[in-house]
């Protein structure tokens, strides 16, 4: 799974690198992040008339049909070899895919008690581009559903595709994010491609990565800081 990640780039990097465009509002709302956990927004790329555009969107897809949020927070991953089966999945595969760009992300070992958190982030030092998909959600059975301004309470959400682990990642559990090479991003934007075709194409890609232990404090979902990401303390 991917449950917890990271994006602490600065963000005129993160345009520049998937060569895309701030949502001014986006901007303004987003901060550089070593704890996002389920329910946090977190920025995604996406296709726009323009081009590419980074929005801010919460981490756990509420599907448009829900009749409320509340489940967002189990609906973090979709698994790649079913996502197209999904009804909570299906429409989003379709025609609302984006990119969401990590600096790393977060695996655990061990038992619940004494869980090690590791870090992987990508062997060169750049950024992860994890594959996923979004949605739309507004309130259905409220007064708010009715005013002309009930584009404004719309909650926008994404989920990350997964797939089986492989290279490093498969010490320590046996799933993990679909990360995207460069050279599959448009297409796997691109509302005109095939989803199913799209997911195909990429859990076939594998980006070198590298792994290390980093600090307990991040076991905590509430804590945020670089400091996550220092080498944990040596055993007395």
């Amino acid at each position: 799974m991917c449950g917890r990640f990271a994006l602490f780039h600065d963000p005129a990097e993160v345009a520049r690198v998937f060569r895309a465009m701030w949502d001014p509002v986006a901007l303004a709302r987003w901060r550089p992040a070593w704890n996002i956990a389920p329910t946090r927004p977190a920025a995604v790329v996406g296709a726009d008339a323009d081009g590419a555009v980074i929005h801010v969107r919460r981490f756990g897809l509420v599907p448009s049909w829900a009749k409320d949020a509340s489940g967002a927070a189990r609906m973090i991953n979709a698994r790649s070899e079913t996502v197209h089966e999904k009804p909570a999945f299906r429409s989003a595969l379709a025609r609302r895919r984006c990119i969401v760009p990590m600096s790393g992300f977060y695996e655990w070992s061990g038992p619940a008690r004494a869980r090690v958190p590791w870090f992987f982030s990508p062997a060169d030092t750049g950024l992860l581009a994890a594959a996923a998909i979004w949605e739309r959600w507004r309130p259905r059975d409220s007064a708010a559903a009715t005013r002309p301004d009930a584009a404004e309470d719309a909650l926008e959400t994404f989920a990350i595709l997964t797939k089986p682990a492989g290279d490093a990642v498969a010490a320590i559990h046996d799933r993990m994010p679909v990360l995207l090479p460069e050279s599959a991003w448009r297409r796997w934007i691109d509302p005109a491609v095939d989803g199913r075709d799209a997911v195909a194409a990429a859990v076939l890609e594998m980006s070198p990565l590298a792994v290390r232990r980093v600090s307990p404090r991040v076991n905590d979902a509430r804590r945020e800081g670089a400091d996550l990401l220092e080498a944990p303390a040596e055993s007395p």
